[in-house]
């Protein structure tokens, strides 16, 4: 089962979390199929290695990873794919300048590469290219798998 939401420009769909009173936790994260994942990709040759353990992203977007990460600490688990749908880019620069201003990962990644401008200018060039592959009639849309469990105990 897939719905729709549309981008408001407050945040993006890559991952986001909230747990309400009841315990009751909702988790969005990006999996392989995304936008976000080429997004990824194309910042890798750029980014410095990440710490010795840590977990690739991706993973967060696979049901079988999330359910035995959570494991019996949960309840009430649900996963389900959706749909975010971005019209808000009128140019593939808009898009990166966004994620160049908004997006932790972008943000950091330009951080380490501030030094060399040559490694921007071609940084800048890649994430333009990548909104213009990923457009369609001024519109992407970012499948997420949308994960909602309620805390054991």
């Amino acid at each position: 089962m897939s719905s729709q939401a549309r981008a408001t420009g407050r945040g993006t769909a890559a991952n986001s979390e909230s747990v309400n009173h009841r315990g009751r936790a909702r988790r969005s994260a990006s999996g392989p199929a995304t936008a976000t994942a080429p997004l990824r990709a194309t910042m890798k040759p750029y980014a410095p290695a990440p710490p010795p353990g840590a977990q690739p992203p991706p993973l967060w977007g696979n049901e079988e990873h999330v359910g035995a990460l959570l494991g019996d600490r949960v309840t009430d688990l649900v996963l389900r794919r959706e749909v975010v749908t971005v019209d808000r880019f009128a140019a593939p620069e808009e898009f990166r300048d966004y994620f160049k201003a908004h997006y932790g990962p972008t943000i950091a990644v330009y951080g380490a590469n501030a030094g060399d401008p040559d490694r921007v200018a071609a940084l800048d060039a890649d994430l333009a290219d990548l909104a213009r592959r990923h457009t369609e009639a001024g519109v992407m849309r970012w499948e997420y798998l949308l994960v909602t469990a309620r805390r054991s105990g």
